[in-house]
């Protein structure tokens, strides 16, 4: 059964983790982690979500999980791309969620940004000069680096 999920699965899971990480060799390190985790906790899989959902679940806190030990900042602007693929539209769904509660300038500029606009553009259309547009980006980094690690370290403790 676990080489029917990878086969299925294996070649999703490890670009979902090339998106978040950038790097190839790890991230095929992290892809066999990830069946590793499938493999270990698969009778205790319940249903209550999609069976790739769980996976992709698991393979985003195996990957959050090392890129903390290594101390590799995780790529927000990489979240555009991991946005139109369904299988990504859970972090994407947590993360526009987390900045609904941040000022609608920072959240017009994250959004902006996710469609695939420039820094200048985001400028002419919010009316603010391309400096304020990526100080405010940079700052929705950090706020969502912040949310995501701490929402990960909470899963660590559960």
């Amino acid at each position: 059964m676990i080489e029917k999920i990878f086969k299925l699965y294996s070649q999703d899971v490890y670009y979902y983790i090339l998106s978040l990480c950038k790097n190839p060799t790890l991230s095929e390190d992290l892809t066999s982690e990830t069946f590793y985790q499938v493999m270990l906790s698969l009778p205790t899989f319940q249903g209550k979500s999609a069976l790739k959902t769980w996976i992709f679940s698991i393979a985003r806190h195996v990957t959050y999980s090392e890129l903390k030990k290594r101390k590799i900042e995780i790529d927000i602007d990489g979240i555009r791309e991991m946005a139109s693929y369904d299988s990504y539209s859970c972090l994407h769904d947590e993360i526009l969620g987390y900045m609904k509660t941040q000022s609608q300038v920072s959240q017009d500029v994250l959004n902006l940004r996710l469609e695939g606009y420039s820094f200048e553009e985001i400028a002419e259309k919010l009316h603010i000069n391309s400096s304020s547009a990526r100080v405010i980006q940079h700052r929705n980094k950090q706020y969502l680096k912040e949310k995501l690690e701490r929402r990960y370290d909470d899963e660590d403790k559960l």
